[in-house]
Formats: structure tokens, sequence, C-alpha cells
């Protein structure tokens, strides 16, 4: 393709050029085809020789105008590139009203991964054109990217995660734009909703916790492209918030009683709903707080229009549920081991961190030699991620983890190791080492998946003790003295 246009169009400013003088480019019709044909879309965007045919026209191909004398209707052939690639990657006809989804193929799914990569190198130099079709391919994927949006970390060995690093660059491009990230957001609502009611786990919350996780990451894209600053970050995530008292959003705005009612309607819904699959004790009960109308709040004032307040209720329904919920009693039938991921540890440190059940079970996955991956399930559900990782003497872990530990909650230094953040539902510590005969640091993070303990205050006094435990331990097994 690359080798054709540079044979035969020649796309740049020579007067000679008869094609720039007749004011056409080739790519638009030859991309407005392939929408229509979504196989030969594929096919097309998966050929790699004698050319990367997606990487010319995602990444390096130069624009050419169609209509100069229109200066507001955006790139004609990278609008149909668009089209084609929704094509390509969902194997469905964007341009027929009638279409319905159907069956990825591995090549659907090969196109897909290219595409992440590809357009998260771009980054901000991504075709604006192109925006609100990498959302509807993203949507496509619905179940994919809220997997993957909702998991803790990458986990290669699962076939239906994306790559996590790479989508969240895509979803910052697509976030950049109003209506695209619009269509990202009431795509992934449907899709959260669809997984609270279709799936069917051990513990009923299982699916709200997914829901929340899936918020905070398109909420942590869109921050990372409003370059929101970690110190107003981290003034929100303090426990009640500085407005929580008067339950106002932070802009001093109250959402509208419909949106209320919404929001109101959906937990009642919620409450029942989790009360039917497991009864709770007389301890067990909901609490619904200001917290829920400082959520409500922010995330309805932010998008701006009526249609887009709507779609941000849905999500901050769904994640003032996963916040306002407390566990029901239940009892713990598995002994507390005392190793946790292959390292020795005091088992009275790991326990309070573990929720009730009837069988714990631990897996690794290979992430590298110098970074091991750990998780601790519950009845086949996380609940305890833990990882590790050597890096170079001069990186600070804990700065390039800032904005994830914010998301943990309310980050504080701790006097564990070199340096030690302790967060809600979280810690972090690192240490230098001499490692294969380099200095070298060593950090260890730990994430909650469920606030066990319930209160705040022990949750983190419990982080604080397991990490004191855990790293030195983890750090002699890691061979980092």
């Amino acid at each position: 393709m690359r080798q054709w246009e540079n044979d035969m169009v020649q796309l740049g400013d020579d007067p000679d050029d008869a094609f720039l003088n007749n004011g056409r480019d080739p790519m638009t019709g030859f991309m407005t085809a392939l929408s229509n044909s979504p196989a030969a879309a594929t096919d097309f965007f998966n050929r790699t020789d004698p050319q990367d045919n997606a990487e010319w026209v995602l990444k390096d191909r130069p624009a050419f105008d169609d209509t100069p004398l229109n200066s507001n209707d955006g790139n004609q052939s990278r609008d149909a590139t668009g089209n084609a690639l929704v094509a390509a990657a969902t194997g469905v006809n964007p341009d027929d009203p009638h279409a319905v989804p159907v069956e990825h193929t591995a090549e659907n799914r090969h196109l897909l991964d290219r595409s992440l990569k590809i357009i998260s190198g771009v980054g901000d130099d991504f075709a604006p054109e192109m925006r609100d079709d990498m959302a509807k391919v993203l949507v496509n994927y619905g179940d994919e990217v809220n997997h993957t949006a909702s998991s803790l970390a990458d986990d290669h060995s699962d076939p239906r995660q994306l790559d996590r690093h790479q989508l969240l660059e895509v979803t910052k491009q697509v976030s950049r734009d109003q209506n695209a990230y619009g269509i990202l957001n009431d795509g992934l609502n449907r899709e959260m909703v669809r997984d609270i009611y279709a799936d069917h786990p051990s513990d009923p919350k299982e699916t709200l916790l997914r829901a929340g996780h899936t918020v905070g990451f398109l909420e942590e894209a869109s921050a990372h492209q409003r370059g929101d600053r970690p110190a107003e970050r981290r003034s929100l995530h303090r426990a009640g918030g500085p407005t929580a008292e008067a339950g106002r959003p932070v802009d001093g705005r109250q959402p509208e009683p419909r949106q209320q009612q919404q929001v109101h309607d959906y937990i009642r819904d919620q409450r029942r709903r989790l009360r039917r699959q497991r009864p709770c004790s007389g301890t067990g009960r909901w609490s619904v707080n200001n917290g829920a109308s400082l959520l409500l709040g922010r995330l309805a004032v932010r998008t701006g229009g009526s249609q887009r307040r709507t779609r941000s209720v849905a999500a901050a329904a769904v994640t003032v549920v996963l916040l306002t919920a407390t566990a029901c009693s239940g009892s713990r039938d598995y002994a507390v081991p005392d190793k946790a991921c292959g390292v020795t540890v005091d088992s009275d440190s790991l326990s309070p961190l573990l929720p009730n059940g009837k069988k714990l079970t631990e897996k690794s996955y290979d992430a590298g030699p110098e970074s091991p991956r750990c998780r601790l399930l519950v009845d086949q559900q996380l609940v305890v991620y833990l990882s590790g990782d050597v890096v170079a003497g001069d990186t600070d872990p804990i700065k390039v983890q800032d904005r994830a530990l914010v998301r943990l909650g309310s980050p504080a230094a701790a006097d564990i190791g070199d340096d030690a953040v302790i967060a809600d539902r979280g810690a972090m510590a690192v240490a230098g080492c001499a490692y294969k005969g380099k200095q070298q640091r060593f950090a260890v993070l730990v994430q909650l998946q469920r606030n066990v303990p319930e209160n705040v205050s022990k949750r983190r006094d419990a982080l604080r003790s397991f990490l004191r435990s855990y790293f030195p331990k983890a750090m002699e097994k890691q061979g980092c003295q």
C-alpha cells in the first residue's frame, strides 16, 4: 500500500502532481470500500508484508485534505479509515444500520491487539477523526475491555485480558473527544450492568467491585488526559472530602433531582438483589452516606450535557453501590498460611487482610525473573494481589506509582524500608539493595480487592503490619541484599 502510494500518488506539495490538483485522496474511496467489506478490511489491516498496512494508515501516513475550502469537516480519508478500522476489528459494517454483532475471529482480536499497540504509541498525534471509531471498537469488545479495566494487574496468561497500559493510553485519547468518551462510557455502563445481572459469583458483590474498578479506570484515563495534579486528587480521596459535610459536589452544584432519584432507585434495587442472594446477619447492613452525593456530583457535573450526565449517573450508581456496601458476616474454614507467594510471613499479620470463606488458594504467574507476581484467592475470588520489582537505582517506584496509590485511597508515608506508603486499600515499600553486582532498588506493592478489615483505620494498620513482615523477607528471597 505504501509503495503504491509512493509510486502512483506521491502525496506532497508538488504543484505538478495531477492527483493533488484534482483534490481527491484515493485512500478515502479505498477505505470506504473496505468498511463495506469487513473480511477484506480485516485482511488489509493485518497484512505486514511487504509493508505494515495498519501502521501506515493509523500512524505514519500523511494527511491530505479532500475539502480544503471547508475547515470544519475534519479529514475525509481519516474518517473513512476509522470506519474501515471498525469493520476490520469488529467484523461488522459500521454503515449498515441493521448490522448485528458477530462472533470475533482470531484475526479480529489480533487486529484489536495491534491497533492498541500502534495507537498507544502514537499518543496525542492520534487522528481526532478516529477517536469515536476507536470508542466503538472498544465498546464492541466490551467484555474484554471491562474485564481488563477491572483487573488489578496484567495477566499474560488470561486470554480475555488486553494490555492494560495500552488500553489506558488509548482510552486517554478517546477521552479527548466528549462524544467519543460518551460512546465509550455508555457502552461500558451497559456491559457493567450486563455483568452484574448475568454473572453469578460466589460473592454477589464481586460484580459490583469489578464495575467500580472499571469506572475508576475510565476516570483515571480522563484525569491523565486533563492533567489533574496528584495533590488535587488526593484532596478528593481523603475520607469525607472537603465538601462531604454539606453533601455537595466539589463545585458546589447539586445534581438534578431526577438524577438523584435514578441513583437512589438503582441502589435500592441492588440492596434487594444482594440481600436475596446472600442474607445478612443483624450486623450486616448497607449505609449510604454523603460520599455518594459527592461522587454523583463529580461525575454528573463534569460531563456538561444532559445526555452525558445521564450516562455518568449510571456509572455513579454502580460505584456508589460498591463504595457503600458492607460485608455480611460468615466463617473462615481455611487455615491462614505462614507463607505468601513463597515468602515466609507471620500468619498473624496476614490474617486480618483475608475475608471469611471456605478455601484459600494462591496463584503465581511469570512476569519475568525480576518481577514476581502473585494472587491470593478465597473461594476463587481475588482478595490480595502482591507484586515485587527490581528497578534501576535511580528510579523512584513510589513516584512512578503515584496515581495508582492515590486511587488506592489517601496514601501516607510509613517507616518501612527506605520509603513506604500506606493507603486505604494497598501499600508499597521500597529499599535500595545490591542485585547481581549492581546497586538497584526493590519495591513491593500490596493491593486489596476487598475492604477487609471493614474499618479503614484498622485496615491501614493491618497493611502496615503485613508489609513490615513481608517486605524484608520478599527482598531476601529475590536475592536483593
